[in-house]
């Protein structure tokens, strides 16, 4: 799903994805519990450009894709200061 958002002056496109996980017996892909966020600036200026939520270093999950697009503003808006 991707979603767009302004955000103070400036618009910002979030990306709201299902990782997936292989069967390693089989190499089948299936959808992983939970969703996570990617921001992608339009323009990608004032030192902002595309960034993956995280949490302690590793691609955060979240139990919808509400919640992800969520922690995916909150981000943003942290990086600009506002």
């Amino acid at each position: 799903m991707r979603v767009e958002r302004q955000i103070g002056e400036r618009v910002f496109w979030f990306t709201i994805e299902r990782p997936y996980q292989s069967d390693d017996s089989t190499g089948q892909l299936f959808a992983a519990t939970g969703y996570y966020c990617e921001s992608d600036p339009q323009g990608a200026q004032n030192g902002v450009s595309r960034e993956t939520v995280k949490q302690n270093g590793r691609t955060a999950l979240f139990a919808s894709p509400e919640a992800a697009l969520e922690a995916g503003v909150k981000l943003v808006k942290q990086r600009l200061g506002l």
